[in-house]
């Protein structure tokens, strides 16, 4: 079939890419001019110079495709208005285009978060796709309101499904390397409190994506793609460093340590003009307890079960990191 990715020059949607051509479908990248392509390099992918604020540069990006994964996301920024111009005026671009310029398309997979949701009450909390959402963060909050849109204005003229990932990890990861740097000094940075979550690995996450965007069931549904395991912070910390055949330390750093960290990132952001992960805003995730979520329906829909078991992840993920010189 024919396949747009958007964000495909990235972490998640470089590994949807590389999926995808082993399954043989012919793939395209939408791209910026300034988009850093060397998780590309060397694929056999089409490349569609575009931008999702630019909404003529989309059509011809749209046309003629089955299938459109949107990966791309604003992780991070600098202030709210940037996660709100790209993960909700962005989507809105992209599926304008498609009622204009592709009546034909099989499934768009829009790629949400459980940040959209938020966090679970307490540890018996196991949030379903149909739960209340109570985000925390601004990044939780633009997701929402995409998602919002997206059932409002799209859902019922548009083959969609949205999946909501929750911690993703892997080769070429950048978000979770300080923990396997941590882990290789020999520490480990707790906050105090116990906190469990759902993860799931980049390979069983572009999978999950396919089976959904090939699943009549999944037609206008949501879907949480998901290890069903519960992992407690520290037990993924002590794979990673089992992993590294460390030992480490768990250092406890109290609210107002994190909170001056995520103050200083904010700081150096606005004077180098780079957009800071941790923030202060981006604490209030960080400090819930629980992100506990079902993946039954997904299980039920499109048989999804399978998950690469966390110590073999975490394995390959450091052997990735090490033969990159990443560690």
């Amino acid at each position: 079939m024919e396949v747009l990715v958007t964000g495909g020059h990235g972490f998640v949607g470089s590994h949807l890419v590389e999926h995808l051509l082993l399954r043989g479908h012919k793939v395209s990248c939408l791209v910026r001019p300034t988009s850093n392509l060397k998780w590309l390099n060397g694929l056999n992918v089409n490349l569609i110079t575009g931008d999702l604020l630019k909404p003529e540069s989309l059509i011809p990006a749209v046309k003629n495709k089955d299938l459109i994964f949107h990966c791309a996301a604003a992780l991070k920024a600098i202030n709210t208005e940037d996660y709100y111009s790209t993960n909700i005026k962005g989507t809105r671009n992209l599926l304008d285009a498609i009622l204009f310029s592709n009546p034909t398309l099989k499934r768009a997979v829009i790629v949400s978060s459980i940040a959209a949701v938020g966090p679970s009450r307490d540890k018996n909390n196991i949030i379903k796709e149909n739960d209340p959402c109570n985000p925390t963060s601004d990044y939780g909050k633009s997701k929402l309101k995409m998602e919002e849109m997206i059932r409002e204005k799209y859902l019922d003229k548009i083959p969609i499904t949205i999946v909501r990932p929750p911690v993703v990890f892997g080769p070429r990861d950048d978000k979770c390397l300080p923990l396997f740097k941590m882990a290789k000094m020999g520490i480990h940075i707790e906050h105090g409190k116990y906190r469990a979550m759902n993860l799931v690995y980049a390979s069983d996450l572009v999978k999950g994506m396919l089976m959904a965007a090939l699943s009549d069931k999944a037609k206008g549904e949501t879907y949480f793609i998901l290890d069903p395991v519960v992992y407690g912070w520290m037990d993924f910390l002590k794979t990673i460093s089992k992993s590294l055949n460390r030992k480490a330390i768990k250092i406890v750093l109290p609210h107002f340590a994190m909170y001056s960290l995520a103050f200083l990132s904010e700081l150096f952001g606005k004077l180098t003009g780079k957009q800071p992960y941790f923030t202060r805003k981006r604490l209030d995730d960080l400090n819930q307890q629980y992100w506990i979520y079902s993946s039954e329906k997904a299980k039920r829909d499109f048989n999804l079960q399978t998950y690469t078991h966390l110590v073999e992840a975490i394995t390959e993920t450091t052997a990735w990191y090490k033969a990159n010189k990443w560690l």
